[in-house]
């Protein structure tokens, strides 16, 4: 085998891609099967309506995942607050790149939330965080989660001048 089309098949997206065009075309009626390549070549390829089995893409052993679990304390800077369960607030550790945590500490947003802590642009979060690192035959993610708020300081304020 071609070791270039051996790397397209190894790809999840160009294997997802290949099923749903194979299934697609092959459910137009009258059409027996597919040529893909030219006459001209030495070899087109031919899929017929029995061959549409085998581009179903194989079921992935759950086994086959791996999951890398690390604790650690930061400071964050708040870039952006949600007060709604299923969206992640964005954070700065300093770096060049912003991200997005879920926020576990349900006492600290519920201070937010009494109006307790008023939260604003600047303001630092001292935060027990855990990652989730995961790796499997569909890629790797990583998911940030503030397990707990430890310390909090509010961001410089503009002095009023009068």
């Amino acid at each position: 085998m071609d070791p270039r089309a051996f790397k397209l098949l190894e790809d999840l997206s160009t294997r997802e891609k290949i099923e749903k065009f194979g299934n697609s075309a092959l459910k137009i009626n009258g059409l027996d099967n597919i040529q893909i390549g030219t006459g001209d070549e030495a070899a087109p390829l031919y899929i017929s309506n029995k061959d549409a089995a085998a581009l179903k893409i194989p079921e992935q052993d759950p086994d086959d995942t791996e999951t890398n679990v690390s604790h650690t304390t930061l400071w964050l800077r708040l870039v952006t607050v949600q007060f709604e369960e299923q969206y992640k607030w964005r954070f700065t550790d300093g770096g060049e790149r912003k991200f997005t945590a879920e926020m576990e500490d349900t006492d600290f947003l519920n201070q937010v939330l009494n109006g307790d802590i008023n939260l604003s642009a600047n303001d630092a979060l001292k935060c027990r965080i855990r990652e989730e690192q995961e790796i499997s035959s569909g890629g790797l993610t990583k998911t940030v989660y503030v397990e707990e708020v430890l310390e909090y300081k509010r961001g410089d304020q503009q002095l009023r001048l009068i």
